[in-house]
């Protein structure tokens, strides 16, 4: 289990003690409460922020359950009727990364002593990091954009792409690299009013945003890619973009080419996957492709290593 206790909020007026037992062998703390009215139930989940909600069968059917996928999609609602084995697997498979945050922040921290700005963000090419900025630029309707959330914002490149391109009222960069932050915070970007904040995706931002974008960065960020995908969401307007590139595991060369294997020092990802945590965390896909970040190619994500995705938060909960 992970290393702090994990909260839980049971939506019930009977929980089996058993359940109960063994949740707590895994150290986790458990909160319960009797089903009340939505808003009792919305204003104790904004307060605790569990990392769980177990409930009742019947709730999966109601609207409060679907509101609650929709508005706060980085909690995963399980029914009660699961295993205790079943809530401790999905705790960990959504909540628990292979790299911890503290190592990513050291990785980068390392890469900001490059003296190329591509080198501190740990891309393989400056052409392959300008390529991912043209695509964004490419796909976002910038004229519905007056705030903006980079996540894993590094050095400001992508800002310092766009700042001559479009007007942002307010633009909000994210990074675990404080290293990289001094850099990005040292550098104007005309007419955009900036903010640069040490945080990790797990901390809550506080506000929403027409665009979110997360370039390079769902790879390795100390998040499984559902939850991060989630966090994503969730700090996104009804109706606002996600852009965002990672590395495709269904690449072909990699079935294909005798001896040739992902890279080990990063996640890589099946375009199934992803498909299903944009859905899971309630956004549209615009457009998934492959691209090769030293070409200008962009096609069928087979036939590349890395892949884009423009992605719409829906403006309502699902029926």
């Amino acid at each position: 289990m992970n290393l702090h206790q994990p909260k839980l909020l049971a939506l019930s007026s009977s929980i089996e003690q058993h359940l109960l037992n063994e949740l707590a062998k895994d150290h986790f703390d458990l909160k319960i409460i009797d089903r009340q009215s939505d808003e009792v139930i919305l204003s104790e989940v904004a307060s605790m922020r569990p990392e769980m909600v177990l409930v009742e069968e019947d709730f999966l059917n109601s609207a409060l359950y679907q509101k609650m996928r929709y508005e706060i999609p980085s909690i995963p609602i399980l029914s009660l009727s699961n295993s205790v084995e079943k809530i401790r697997q999905f705790y960990m498979e959504f909540h628990v990364d292979a790299y911890e945050e503290s190592e990513v922040e050291q990785e980068y921290d390392r890469f900001s002593g490059a003296s190329e700005e591509y080198r501190k963000l740990n891309w393989g090419s400056d052409r392959g990091m300008q390529r991912a900025f043209e695509i964004a630029d490419m796909l976002v309707d910038w004229s519905g954009v007056k705030t903006w959330c980079d996540l894993g914002v590094g050095t400001g490149a992508f800002l310092n792409y766009v700042s001559n391109r479009h007007a942002i009222q307010r633009f909000v960069g994210i990074d675990l690299s404080s290293k990289l932050l001094e850099v990005a915070s040292a550098r104007s970007y005309g007419a955009i009013k900036a903010e640069f904040i040490k945080r990790s995706l797990r901390e809550p931002v506080g506000e929403r945003f027409d665009l979110v974008t997360s370039i390079g960065v769902l790879q390795k960020c100390g998040l499984p890619l559902v939850k991060a995908i989630a966090k994503l969401s969730e700090m996104m307007n009804p109706g606002g973009t996600l852009f965002l590139t990672t590395k495709n595991a269904g690449w072909e060369k990699f079935q294909n080419a005798a001896g040739l294997k992902p890279y080990s020092g990063h996640h890589w990802f099946h375009v199934e996957e992803i498909k299903s945590a944009l859905d899971a965390a309630g956004l549209q896909i615009r457009e998934l492709a492959g691209f090769e970040p030293k070409t200008e190619e962009i096609g069928r994500p087979e036939f590349f290593h890395s892949i884009y995705v423009c992605a719409e938060r829906k403006t309502r909960a699902r029926d």
